[in-house]
């Protein structure tokens, strides 16, 4: 059972490579709703949203859900998101309070720097520090990998739809449907996994290995544009495979507040310890 705990953490982390921020490489665009969101989207100085991800597999006695809210705003371009991955933590017998941690993620000009607070990050810090905090340029030289992408950081929604629109999805419109209070129109999009990661800027021999984790062809998202083409909401289902193990992932993400979230504090460095050489080794010594 813990084996298996560990490949839904894994099928998590290995599901952001078709959920989660990036963007587009170069590749003929296509008009419609995907383009018009896209920059709708894009343009917004702020907005929130959430997001619940569900596991499920046949080895697994019922269904554990990840649950992120947050925040993303455009100048200076940061995101802010809460990860509620207690579920987890309590079946893999670790303690609950591992699995919640907020993440600040903000851009300077030598690159991404990360604020971690709460959760395991917390073990980490020093008196009056309640900040842990990780330079994404330093980290990756280190390490090797790209720290957003482990802690599934959040949502750039306008250049995960560039992505859809360069990877060449197909759009459908399905009807009006209200999505809580919004009146909005729904819309199927469907692409395939080789051209979505393709989009993302995966070699062809990256994309290929990455396909494998999938059990599916083609991915069908549905997309709910609001009255002034904005994404409210955006659902899919992801069959998963890792190390033979079947998993079943939905993710199901509402987005609001356009132009009026809540304004992100990026925590001073008088508050925060610079973890970054001690994650990097962590994550040397894991993958070796």
């Amino acid at each position: 059972m813990r084996r298996l705990l560990l490949l839904l953490v894994t099928a998590a982390a290995v599901s952001t490579a078709l959920a989660a921020t990036g963007s587009a490489a170069a590749a003929p665009s296509r008009t419609g709703p995907l383009e018009t969101a896209a920059g709708a989207a894009g343009k917004a100085s702020s907005y929130s949203y959430k997001l619940a991800m569900t596991l499920s597999s046949p080895g697994a006695p019922t269904p554990l859900t990840i649950n992120v809210t947050g925040i993303a705003q455009r100048s200076p371009q940061t995101v802010q998101m809460t990860m509620d991955m207690t579920e987890l933590m309590a079946a893999s017998g670790a303690p609950a309070a591992y699995g919640r941690y907020t993440m600040i993620k903000t851009t300077t000009a030598s690159g991404p720097v990360f604020y971690l607070s709460g959760g395991v990050f917390k073990q980490l810090l020093t008196a009056g520090r309640t900040w842990a905090k990780v330079n994404g340029t330093a980290y990756a030289k280190a390490a090797g990998g790209d720290l957003a992408k482990q802690l599934s950081n959040g949502a750039d929604i306008g250049s995960f739809l560039d992505v859809l629109k360069a990877a060449g999805a197909a759009v459908t419109e399905v009807g009006k449907e209200k999505v809580g209070t919004t009146a909005a129109t729904r819309y199927k999009v469907v692409v395939g996994v080789d051209r979505m990661l393709a989009a993302q800027g995966a070699s062809a021999a990256d994309a290929a290995k990455q396909t494998a984790n999938y059990r599916t062809k083609t991915v069908t998202y549905a997309v709910w544009l609001d009255g002034k083409e904005r994404p409210v909401r955006m659902k899919l289902s992801l069959p998963i495979q890792s190390s033979g193990q079947k998993i079943d992932e939905e993710i199901d993400m509402t987005i609001g507040d356009y132009g009026s979230a809540k304004r992100i504090d990026v925590p001073a460095d008088s508050l925060a310890k610079d973890i970054t050489a001690a994650l990097a080794a962590n994550a040397k010594k894991s993958a070796g």
